[in-house]
């Protein structure tokens, strides 16, 4: 697979994204970075990504439809969260974090850079206090803890900082999550699905 290694391209695309995050923004979307935590997983690092990948798709589910009437019609498309998340590893010689996440599935984390529309009919509050007050509904699987946090200024610094892993040659274009998979405005120098790929998140799923 093709690695984000080049540091032309990881920060054009950086840069790209900090604009999409900036221009939705601008039109009274609200930004918000995520950061996912979660509990071991057994088996081999490919596995443990494979398996993350599915439990966010589970959480997207339901942030989705906590978020519009009936998340699998065309209908409410537009009013969805949308979401890119990429999994990052920690930098130990600049590492805060505690021990606990440095050690669980090899210091794996995911974070995330996600919009919301306030006109989404169902969602009454901002993610932060949703995603906080309702622990229940997104600690799905193995995921142990989620953090959120309003981008409210330095959308460039913010998003470097979700992003960064996509300097790191440990990732793939592969590993990068984008929801809902028909968000067709994202930056042109983001990545990009497969005609008629099927989304990873299942509406169905209680």
């Amino acid at each position: 697979m093709d690695t984000f290694n080049n540091n032309y391209h990881a920060n054009m695309l950086l840069q790209s994204y900090g604009q999409w995050i900036h221009e939705h923004i601008a039109y009274g979307w609200h930004g918000y970075l995520f950061s996912f935590m979660f509990d071991q997983i057994k088996g081999s690092d490919h596995g443990r990504m494979d398996e993350m990948k599915k439990q966010l798709g589970w959480f997207y589910g339901r942030l989705a439809k906590a978020s519009v009437p009936k998340a699998s019609s065309p209908k409410w498309t537009p009013y969805l969260p949308k979401a890119v998340l990429v999994p990052d590893f920690p930098v130990f010689k600049h590492s805060k974090q505690r021990l606990r996440d440095v050690r669980t599935n090899n210091g794996l984390h995911w974070h995330g850079l996600v919009l919301a529309t306030w006109l989404a009919p169902k969602l009454q509050q901002s993610l932060d206090v949703h995603v906080r007050e309702n622990p229940g509904k997104y600690l799905v699987g193995n995921i142990r803890r989620i953090d959120v946090q309003p981008i409210t200024h330095d959308v460039g610094y913010v998003t470097g900082y979700g992003m960064k892993s996509l300097k790191n040659s440990r990732i793939s274009g592969d590993d990068i999550l984008i929801f809902p998979r028909s968000v067709s405005e994202l930056p042109s120098q983001g990545p990009t699905r497969a005609a008629g790929e099927k989304p990873m998140y299942d509406f169905q799923r209680r």
